[in-house]
Order: C-alpha cells, then structure tokens, then sequence
C-alpha cells in the first residue's frame, strides 16, 4: 500500500504525506500540532517504506508517534482523494468524515441564511496542490454573524474549544473528532512579532454564496497564505503557482488591488515556482 502511494508523482518531483497523531488537542496558531511532513523523492517511490520507519522519523523529529491506525487511515485518504479529485469539486464532496464536517457545517450556515468559504488546506488541494493533506477545516465568516455561528454550531454537534483570549474560535465536531478553525472577517493574520498588513475580508468577496461552503477563489487563498507569512503558506503558494501558471496574471492582479508587500512577496515566490519547474 506504502509503495503504490508514493509512486504516484504530483506535478514536480515529491509527494507530501502529512501524518497525524491521534490525539485530539488543539494546536496553537501557526503550529504543526500533531503532524509531521514527510516527504519522499519520486525517483525513489518503488521503494516501500515500513511503518516504523514513520514512527523513527517523528521520534526524531521530537514529535509524539501516531498509531498504526491513524497512519493508514491518512495514507488511505490519500489515495481517494487522488483518485477522486476529478470528481470532488465541491467541499461536501470530500471523502469520510470530513464530507461529513463540511456537510454539518452546511446546516448551520443554511439554518442562519449565512455565507462561508473554505480556505486553508482543503483549498490548496483543491486548487492544484494535489500532494497537501491536512486535520482539520478552516472556514472564514462574517464579523456580524461569528456569534451567532458559534452558538448554533454548539448545538448542532460541534463543541467550541477554549482558546487563550484573543485567539480565533476553534470548534470540534464531536462525531467526526475533526476540528474547525474559524478565521473572522477582520481578523490579522500573522503573528504577534509579525503582523499581516492587512485584516481577512468578508467571504462574500471570496466566492461564498448563501446557505453552502464553497472552495475560496484562488487569488484570495494566495492572499491570505500571504498575509499569514509562514514558511507552510508560502510553500503552498510556491506550489499553487506551479499548478496555475497560467493564472499568474490575474493573481497578481488581485494582490495589486490588496497591498504592495503581498506583490512583492508574489512576484518572489512565482520566480521560486518558475526555477522549481525549470529544473
């Protein structure tokens, strides 16, 4: 099973597996939490890989094992979502209980008459980064409905997590055990020694509709990778570039309409994915 999975080559030379714990903390802002990205050369893929080479790899890395389970669990989501991806066009299509999440996020926003977009990793790879695989969903909602939302999602199966004051809501959906971060319209990306110059906008700009989760618009992911800064996003946008080359010029047209630091940022990683791709 380990070999076929990392035979199959995405657009470049490696293939990102990202592996999770089965523990169910939350993860800081920013942090990798229960993950460890492992990745493996494409000229390398007939070799199989055991197991507990996985679990050397985290003890390595200072990070807790995961379970055999949750190993195979992630690696067989892999699999259906590269064989599915030409067919899951809409966030509710995703495979097992994360369909599942996207789908009870669905009834609250359709019982408030409420508009979201899904970001963050499920829209990377819906975009183009076929390889990324994440634990959890991140939504965006609008400033004057947040409260709202929280207070229905928490009696519509979901459980809103403690956070530290300040930082953005997280909710659990209890019978999935997946989480839901919710980034709020107006809120800073970034961090505190590095804020982003610019605040998250309202989904209704982002592509949401009424009622439905819908995949974020391309330019405005790469946005908010941008404003968040990290060494991940801006990964992911290098990625999303090679994926979309033929998009370039209106992504850049976007940010230009954003903020100069995301255009110089841009133009940075489009010559990072145009080197990647030449060589």
């Amino acid at each position: 099973m380990y070999s076929s999975l990392f035979k199959k080559e995405v657009r470049g030379s490696r293939f990102q597996v990202r592996v999770m714990s089965r523990a169910k903390t939350p993860r800081r802002k920013g942090s990798l939490g229960g993950f460890a990205s492992l990745r493996e050369n494409s000229s390398h893929s007939g070799r199989s890989r055991k197991a507990s080479d996985f679990f050397r790899i985290l003890y390595n890395r200072g990070m807790a094992p995961v379970t055999l389970d949750s190993l195979t669990e992630r690696l067989a989501l892999a699999d259906q979502l590269l064989v599915g991806r030409n067919r899951m066009f809409e966030p509710r299509e995703l495979p097992g209980r994360y369909g599942r999440v996207v789908q009870a996020v669905e009834h609250v926003l359709r019982a408030m008459t409420c508009e979201s977009v899904l970001a963050g990793g499920w829209a990377v790879w819906r975009h183009g980064f076929a390889g990324r695989i994440t634990q959890d969903v991140d939504i965006v909602i609008p400033a004057n409905r947040l409260e709202e939302f929280l207070r229905v999602a928490s009696v519509s199966g979901f459980e809103r997590l403690p956070q530290p004051e300040g930082r953005w809501p997280k909710l659990l959906h209890k019978e999935a055990g997946v989480q839901v971060d919710v980034l709020p319209e107006g809120g800073r990306p970034g961090t505190p020694s590095r804020p982003a110059p610019t605040t998250i906008p309202h989904p209704g700009r982002m592509g949401a509709i009424l009622g439905e989760l819908r995949y974020i618009r391309l330019p405005c992911l790469i946005e908010l990778k941008l404003a968040a800064g990290r060494a991940r996003d801006e990964a992911d946008v290098v990625e999303l570039l090679r994926a979309n080359a033929q998009l370039l010029p209106t992504i850049r047209t976007h940010l230009v309409g954003v903020h100069p630091d995301y255009v110089q940022a841009f133009d940075q990683l489009a010559r990072r994915a145009q080197e990647q791709q030449d060589a």
